[in-house]
């Protein structure tokens, strides 16, 4: 500090140069000022280092196994300092490098980590590397004093395969005309073969019928040749589809599907037939309409003789009131009222039979409004003549046939219609919506989540079609969408998560804690950070600083202005006290107890705070965020304060010096402080100098200012160690100058020559 720092140039009242004795006084200060950093101490070898996602079919601890398409891969590790006086604070980062090893002489790549509760993480994106490489990796910790490294230690490597499987479905059993050997009823072979290159790669295959595999066990191994035989016995004649999904080493999915017709078991005999009425009826269907013949004396009689359904499968009896007998060989003869049979009717085009045969009676008095076919159902209303029809077949009667009762109500609200992109199907029921696509198969969603996806562009919109069926969860739903999932409850709408954001909140272990998204993900406000608000706080991510949870009063304070704080560099920690918590972000740190809340500090006044002990130090817990004053800055804490300003640097103040000077304008009276608080030689008193002046303090006199040519004088006798001793009463205003008063005299000043005299008692 030079003599310019110290000169009461601009005075309070009056101005009078500063003479070298003031200089000699802020030079003592200065120079009692409390010592720097700690000797550097050296961090602890890394322990429990980790990849995610877990690499698959490693071949022994050296080589982990194979990661398959993902966004991000994350390195972690956990590190300690175990001798550090500042605890968590005494270890600045990890120091992660990565190796691409199937480049002879390639240089690694270094990342620097940031901390999580589990451990310090290095995360990078996955499509930064080289697909079929293989990559080692290691770590060290650097201690924030003095910049200390641990010593290296490796992870195990891991290869990178980020191509699906490709997969083939072939059968000469069953084939998609129905002309094969094999008919319903019969079993048959259907050969799923990996593709030329795959053969080696393919762990397992995932097998279901006419129904999405997603979940199934991944139980059929592949022989010697990368295929494998999959036995299967229609129970009905009709249409079927394997779905296959090929699971490879690194755990990425390929998928196939084959469509085959099982053909119809056998004809109608003819050796057993009568006439009843004016028509001939014969094997079953006249078995069957002698049977409700016999329990209903009101029954109608035939309408016309055995005729053919139009795709050739199966045949019918008309009867009088409209209703009719309807025989299949799979499903044998059913009686099926006047309404669903013309909806049946109708639906028959080019020789195809989109519903099947009926698989129950359905007369016309039934009170169910519900007609089940093989393929499909007809809904209609009993008691209302005018009520509509519906008709539900394929994936949507497929999906929902096993879940739904068989009424009415249950009804489909419209029938099925094509999405918007002519691919899809969508069919609407009371309570949820079926969705159907060739590469999701039909999945059930709950209606009001249908209607707030709408928010992020529908269902076919970029999120694609859902993929499983939506679950419950301790706070709301989750529904699986092709590119994303979906998060929704009442409260918080619907929402997606992904990417370093996605991973932290690690669904469902985070539940709890943070419960469902609010928000979509959105920019930090500083053109590198990313942030997601959910209902119970926030996830913050940089590529510098990783993803971390941000929640309670911390959030709250840190989303006045996340723009300014940027991202989180921790998650929430206890701090060394065990009373408060603290979180870092790339700007900031954020300090926070039940009495005092929460609050930032950062920069020269941060760095002061921390060289008088931070939380355990006597000024306690920060009580404001920085914030101006004058032409500083300044934080209040529990007893004290710290005052910065670019020309003094970061000072304290507490007591009856903080008091007086507040009183006497702040920065606005005596200027900023330029040293600490310091005692006096004799012990009795404290100090501050400040840029216009000083404040002494003891127990007797109180706090008092004293500054311009009064304190020249009173220095030229030797300070508080001459005879005055130290001031009782600041200056003050007397006839023709002013004036300051000691323990053992007092110093006056006159304006008209600017003279000062001591007097003594």
């Amino acid at each position: 500090m030079g003599d310019g720092q110290l000169r009461f140039a601009h005075r309070i009242r009056v101005g009078l140069a500063a003479t070298a004795t003031t200089t000699a006084l802020a030079a003592t200060l200065l120079t009692a000022t409390p010592a720097g950093a700690a000797e550097p101490v050296v961090p602890d070898t890394p322990t429990d280092l980790t990849v995610s996602p877990t690499p698959q079919n490693g071949t022994d601890a050296s080589f982990c196994g194979w990661i398959g398409d993902t966004y991000s891969i994350a390195l972690t590790a956990r590190l300690t300092i175990a001798d550090s006086p500042d605890g968590e604070r005494g270890l600045a980062e990890g120091i992660f490098r990565l190796q691409d090893t199937s480049v002879p002489g390639s240089e690694p790549v270094e990342f620097v980590s940031s901390s999580l509760p589990t451990g310090y993480t290095a995360r990078f994106a996955a499509g930064s590397l080289i697909d079929g490489h293989t990559y080692s990796w290691t770590v060290q910790a650097r201690s924030a004093r003095g910049g200390a490294l641990s010593e290296t230690v490796a992870g195990c490597s891991f290869g990178v395969d980020k191509k699906a499987p490709g997969v083939t479905v072939t059968s000469t059993d069953w084939t998609a005309n129905g002309d094969g050997p094999k008919t319903a009823g019969q079993s048959g072979v259907i050969r799923v073969q990996a593709a030329p290159g795959s053969e080696a790669e393919i762990r397992c295959f995932r097998i279901a019928v006419s129904q999405s595999p997603v979940g199934e066990p991944c139980t059929a191994t592949p022989d010697a040749s990368g295929g494998y035989d999959y036995r299967f016995t229609p129970r009905d004649a009709g249409s079927y589809v394997l779905n296959v999904q090929a699971v490879d080493h690194a755990g990425n999915i390929g998928s196939a599907s084959y469509t085959f017709f099982a053909p119809p078991r056998g004809s109608l005999p003819s050796d057993h037939c009568s006439v009843i009425g004016d028509h001939r009826l014969c094997g079953p269907l006249l078995d069957r309409y002698n049977q409700l013949k016999s329990t209903d004396r009101y029954f109608p009689a035939p309408g016309s003789d055995v005729l053919d359904a139009p795709d050739g499968n199966g045949k019918f009896v008309g009867l009088t009131d409209g209703s009719v007998l309807l025989w299949s060989q799979a499903t044998g003869a059913h009686l099926v009222a006047a309404r669903p049979w013309a909806v049946w009717w109708g639906a028959q085009s080019g020789g195809k039979n989109a519903f099947g045969y009926p698989t129950e009676d359905i007369p016309t008095y039934s009170t169910t409004g519900y007609a089940p076919f093989e393929h499909g159902a007809v809904y209609w209303n009993p008691s209302d003549p005018n009520a509509p029809t519906h008709f539900l077949n394929g994936p949507s009667f497929d999906r929902i046939r096993y879940v739904n009762s068989a009424t009415y109500a249950d009804a489909p609200a419209q029938d099925t219609a094509l999405m918007p992109d002519g691919v899809g199907q969508r069919t609407v029921f009371k309570d949820y919506t079926v969705f159907w696509h060739p590469s999701t198969y039909a999945v059930k969603v709950y209606n009001p989540l249908v209607k707030d996806v709408e928010a992020l562009g529908g269902v076919g919109g970029w999120l694609g079609y859902p993929t499983y069926d939506d679950f419950s969860t301790q706070s709301g739903r989750i529904q699986g969408f092709q590119a994303r999932q979906v998060y929704w409850s009442p409260e918080t709408g619907a929402h997606t998560v992904f990417g370093g954001i996605g991973a932290r909140w690690d669904f469902p272990n985070n539940d709890a804690k943070l419960g469902l998204p609010i928000s979509e993900e959105s920019d930090l406000g500083d053109g590198t950070g990313r942030k997601q608000t959910f209902a119970k706080g926030t996830i913050t991510w940089s590529a510098k600083s990783g993803a971390h949870i941000v929640t309670g009063d911390i959030a709250t304070a840190w989303g006045a202005a996340p723009a300014a704080y940027g991202a989180a560099v921790t998650d929430e920690l206890v701090a060394p006290d065990g009373v408060g918590r603290y979180q870092v972000f790339e700007r900031v740190r954020f300090y926070w107890t039940p009495t005092t809340g929460a609050h930032e500090l950062h920069g020269g006044i941060l760095d002061k705070w921390w060289q008088y002990g931070g939380e355990r130090g006597f000024l306690g817990y920060p009580t404001t965020n920085e914030g101006s004053i004058g032409n500083g800055r300044y934080n209040d804490f529990e007893r004290g304060g710290i005052y910065w300003s670019a020309s003094t640097g970061a000072h304290e103040l507490h007591g009856g010096i903080r008091q007086r000077w507040l009183e006497l304008g702040g920065p606005g009276g005596l200027g900023f402080p330029v040293t600490d608080e310091l005692g006096t030689a004799d012990g009795r008193g404290r100090y501050v100098v400040f840029e216009r002046g000083s404040i002494f303090w003891t127990a007797t006199t109180g706090a008092v200012e004293i500054y311009g040519g009064i304190n020249d004088a009173w220095a030229s006798q030797g300070w508080n160690s001459g005879p005055l001793g130290y001031p009782t009463r600041g200056e003050y205003s007397i006839p023709g100058g002013r004036r300051a008063d000691f323990e053992h005299g007092y110093i006056t000043w006159t304006a008209a020559g600017g003279k000062t005299e001591i007097h003594y008692a």
